[in-house]
């Protein structure tokens, strides 16, 4: 204000004798200019913490992704609309007419050796 008004201007002086009140009160009371240097601490204290947490919690999320291994999982699976394994049935049965004519041909040489011819 002093910068665009007159020197001894009586807003001037007005605002120089409240920024003087305040300076006297404030001398009075010294228990408040420590109490805000302290929050003034506890608030800088405060911030340090969060940034260093903050780069802590960022290179853990780094490691993380390094450490993830890295698939795609390009389609669900899902069950099989025909069913491609062996037919069991169908071996089973080729078993048993193998079993067959094997035990027919066994039998037909043991009965010609052990028929006197």
């Amino acid at each position: 204000m002093s910068s665009y008004t007159a020197e001894g201007s009586a807003a001037v002086r007005a605002i120089d004798a409240e920024i003087a009140a305040f300076d006297r009160e404030l001398a009075r009371l010294p228990g408040l200019r420590t109490e805000g240097a302290r929050l003034a601490l506890d608030a800088e204290i405060q911030r340090r913490v969060f940034t260093m947490l903050t780069s802590q919690l960022e290179d853990a999320r780094v490691q993380e992704m390094r450490d993830t291994p890295t698939i795609t999982v390009l389609d669900r699976a899902r069950p099989p609309e025909i069913r491609t394994r062996p037919k069991r049935s169908l071996i089973v049965l080729a078993s048993t007419m193998a079993s067959l004519l094997l035990s027919a041909g066994w039998l037909g040489l043991a009965l010609k050796k052990a028929s006197p011819a």
